[in-house]
């Protein structure tokens, strides 16, 4: 458990709030490329560690990313015309440029105000069908990390993401919860439901379900840690799971050879609500997108990228399926019923009164880790891994069997040697 001031510290992203502070130190994925191109020159809202800013195209095509009020009157810049340079605010004309400045003020024949005023904007790169941002001072911005995920062709990756009705941490919690895997998703991950599924030529629904008490070891590492999830395969062979966390907001999700890799992201919009990203990439297949996400069960999503399954409608859990055994959670699609549990622990989840054991070792050591960068930036230390390369090589994670005998970590070395 955590004591209640510990939690408050973590669930809280506001301006000037330490997770906050943190969480601006880092690189984040704030919107898809794709907004952009829908709303053509329509600036698009952007929310994102209880800040609201617009994201627009400017002439050159690069995205830029600014504070949503104007400064003059505090007008929503949602409904300003985009000139090229900038937006221009349709109360009184004020142009705010992709960089804070005032580019144009018609209402000071002087000419004196604008160059006194600045404006909040975010540093911005665009890589892999996402635009992020840096949400810190822009004086004070690492070099965006190379992400080398986002170099392959565009077929072999691609990028969604899905607004979750929870706090940051639950979201990132239950993307680094290896041991529930075999249960909540026991039906869904079943080779009958998605037989085209190249995860279906796998025996990963077996080897989860043949052991659902994994054994956890924790290696933290310069920029998050690694999570070994072992089981009993057979009498000779054990079964590793690896899920990296690249802090604070990357987990990166095992799958076995031959099935797209995969990535969740979670970014804080507010203290109680998320942004889950999917982020799939192959080095060598051509992806089938719509299969990837009707199996995540984010392939119908509402505008702004909504799903219809929420607390309100208790995620449309189908109980007569439950009954004659068609579904284990009445809950269709995997990422469904991670949000279902996540959102089910209320907006923001009360861990002062929960009960861990073993199993949970890698939330612990997750909670220790944010606290520590936490406390180690109150104190002037800056956060490491804040441009670290988020590789896509098959080291990032993996599932696969080996010989009892060996230990996973020579397996793993040796496992790199092969598919890295």
């Amino acid at each position: 458990m955590l004591s209640k001031e510990d939690n408050e510290l973590l669930t809280r992203v506001g301006a000037g709030t330490p997770t906050g502070e943190l969480y601006r130190r880092y690189w984040m994925p704030l919107l898809l490329t794709e907004e952009l191109t829908e709303a053509k020159d329509a600036p698009v809202p952007v929310r994102a560690l209880g800040e609201d800013f617009v994201a627009f195209r400017d002439a050159s095509g690069k995205a830029r990313i600014i504070g949503a009020k104007c400064p003059h009157r505090q007008v929503d810049l949602v409904y300003a015309r985009n000139e090229g340079c900038g937006l221009r605010c349709l109360y009184h004309g004020w142009v705010m440029d992709g960089e804070g400045r005032i580019a144009e003020m018609p209402n000071d024949p002087a000419g004196t105000a604008k160059d006194k005023i600045s404006h909040r904007w975010c540093p911005t790169h665009e890589a892999g069908g996402i635009v992020w941002g840096y949400l810190g001072s822009p004086d004070e911005a690492p070099p965006p990390p190379p992400m080398g995920w986002t170099t392959v062709p565009e077929n072999q990756r691609a990028a969604s993401k899905v607004r979750i009705n929870c706090n940051y941490l639950q979201c990132l919690e239950g993307g680094l919860d290896s041991s529930h895997a075999g249960s909540l998703h026991a039906g869904s991950l079943s080779k009958d439901l998605f037989p085209t599924h190249p995860r279906s030529k796998t025996d990963m629904f077996d080897l989860l379900v043949a052991d659902r008490a994994p054994t956890l070891e924790v290696e933290l590492t310069e920029t998050g840690m690694r999570i070994a999830a072992l089981r009993n395969a057979d009498e000779n062979n054990a079964y590793a799971r690896i899920t990296t966390w690249i802090a604070p907001w990357f987990a990166s999700v095992p799958e076995h050879a031959g099935v797209p890799r995969f990535v969740n992201g979670f970014t804080p919009i507010d203290d109680t609500t998320t942004w889950v990203w999917f982020i799939w990439y192959s080095p060598t297949d051509v992806l089938d997108v719509p299969l990837l996400k009707e199996v995540s069960g984010i392939h119908d999503l509402e505008r702004g990228y909504y799903t219809l399954a929420n607390v309100g409608n208790q995620h449309n859990q189908d109980r007569e399926a439950m009954r004659d055994g068609r579904s284990f959670t009445g809950i269709a699609g995997i990422s469904n019923e991670d949000t279902a549990m996540q959102e089910a622990q209320g907006p923001i989840a009360d861990r002062t009164v929960e009960r861990l054991i073993p199993s949970d070792l890698a939330i612990i050591r997750a909670r220790q880790g944010l606290l520590k960068r936490v406390r180690d930036l109150e104190n002037g230390i800056l956060p490491t891994g804040q441009s670290e390369d988020i590789p896509y090589r098959f080291a990032q994670s993996a599932s696969w069997t080996f010989p009892k005998e060996h230990s996973w970590q020579d397996a793993y070395t040796a496992l790199e040697g092969v598919e890295g």
